[in-house]
C-alpha cells in the first residue's frame, strides 16, 4: 500500500512539473497589430531593440544620433522595445508610446534615460509634464493600458528575429550586431551598403 501511495505521488509531482513546463514555454498568441511608426523609407533601417532599464542601451543613443547626423535621410532609426528588465521597464515603454501619440517620443524616451529608474506612474506622467505634453491625454493613455500591444508585438518581433539581450541593432533587417558598438562600427556596415 505505501509502495502505491509513493508512486501516485510521484505520478501527480510529474504532471505538475510537466503542467508548469507547459505554462512557462507556451507561446503567446500573435500579436495583432500593424507597425506604421515609421515611414521605412531610407536606404538604411537600423532598427534598436532597446530596454530603458539598459544603461548600455542609453550610451547607445549618442552613437545613433551621431550617425544619423552623419548619414541624414540615407539612414532610419527605428527604437524598438525589448523588455528584460520587467514591469518598469514595460511601464516606460508603453508611457513613451503615449509620447509618440503627442509627436515627443524622441524627447520623452531621452528623458527617461536621463531621468533613470525607478519608473512610476508619477515619474512618467511628471516628465510628459516637464516635456510640455497633454498631461491628462498621456495620463489616460497611460492607464488604460492601450499601448501594451505595440510593447507586445515589438517583443514577438525580436523573439522571431532571435534577440535576446539589449542593445540589439538590426541593419536592414540583415545584420545583427549586439550590445554597445561604436559609430565606427555602424558606419562601416552603412558605407557598405549605400555602394551597393
Amino acid at each position: 500500500m505505501k509502495k502505491r501511495v509513493t508512486i501516485v505521488i510521484a505520478i501527480v509531482f510529474l504532471i505538475i512539473c510537466l503542467i508548469l513546463l507547459l505554462i512557462k514555454f507556451w507561446p503567446e498568441p500573435p500579436v495583432e497589430y500593424t507597425d506604421d511608426r515609421y515611414p521605412n523609407e531610407a536606404p538604411v533601417i537600423i532598427e534598436c531593440y532597446s530596454d530603458f532599464e539598459c544603461p548600455f542601451c542609453h550610451k547607445a543613443l549618442s552613437v545613433l544620433s551621431a550617425v544619423k547626423e552623419k548619414y541624414g535621410d540615407e539612414v532610419e532609426i527605428q527604437f524598438k522595445h525589448f523588455i528584460v528588465h520587467g514591469a518598469q521597464s514595460r511601464l516606460a515603454a508603453q508611457a513613451s508610446e503615449c509620447a509618440r501619440d503627442q509627436g515627443m517620443f524622441d524627447e520623452y524616451k531621452h528623458a527617461l534615460y536621463e531621468h533613470g529608474s525607478p519608473f512610476t506612474t508619477d515619474v512618467m506622467e511628471n516628465i510628459a509634464q516637464d516635456l510640455g505634453l497633454n498631461r491628462d491625454k498621456f495620463s489616460d493613455c497611460l492607464e488604460s493600458g492601450e499601448k501594451d500591444i505595440v510593447v507586445r508585438y515589438d517583443q514577438q518581433v525580436a523573439k522571431i528575429k532571435g534577440i535576446s539581450a539589449t542593445p540589439t541593432f538590426i541593419i536592414n533587417n540583415d545584420i545583427k550586431l549586439v550590445g554597445l558598438r561604436s559609430q565606427a562600427d555602424f558606419e562601416i556596415i552603412i558605407d557598405r551598403l549605400l555602394t551597393k
